[in-house]
């Protein structure tokens, strides 16, 4: 849950911290593929935004296709309706440890 004031706001996330999943994650509309020699650019829709995506290599992705994004939660950032970046405390996943 984010706080009130992310409200409106706007999430970023570089595009290389952003990985392709299989049916987990955030489910996207591929819009634009380009093959870039090393990498691949995909631009992805969610919504009515558009989000970039860099993977290394080539994908086997088309316009129309559907993609899940995944991506760590220290990857995001979270900026307010004036692009003041909003602090948000990262949630860590719970840990098991072994006494």
């Amino acid at each position: 849950m984010l706080p009130a004031e992310c409200a409106g706001g706007t999430l970023g996330i570089r595009p290389e911290h952003i990985a392709l999943a299989f049916e987990r994650g955030v489910r996207t509309g591929v819009e634009h593929v380009e093959y870039l020699g090393g990498d691949s650019l995909i631009t992805c829709a969610i919504g009515n935004h558009s989000i970039a995506v860099r993977v290394q290599g080539s994908v086997a992705l088309r316009p129309g296709d559907a993609a899940w994004l995944t991506w760590a939660p220290g990857a995001q950032h979270f900026f307010d309706t004036s692009g003041a970046r909003a602090h948000v405390p990262v949630a860590r996943p719970a840990e098991t440890r072994m006494a």
